[in-house]
């Protein structure tokens, strides 16, 4: 993400982590979460899916498009 896209858009970015979160907390946190994703409470936004075989190009499409949502590598069924 460029910050500067940000600043000019006087937008505001939140995200949360679990690194120096008690354990306890952040499983109640994982468990709330996946609870919501399975209501369909919150939809996460996949900007494409890329089979696994296919990593490198993953890679190289999160560096050089900079893409809007999450990538996801997905193995073959």
């Amino acid at each position: 993400m460029n910050i500067t896209d940000l600043v000019w858009k006087n937008a505001t970015a939140h995200g949360f982590t679990f690194t120096m979160t008690p354990p306890d907390v952040a499983r109640a946190v994982r468990v709330t979460l996946l609870n919501w994703l399975d209501a369909g409470r919150i939809k996460p936004v996949v900007g494409r899916v890329i089979p696994l075989d296919q990593a490198p190009e993953a890679q190289r499409y999160l560096i050089e498009e900079r893409p809007f949502g999450r990538v996801l590598l997905a193995m073959a069924r």
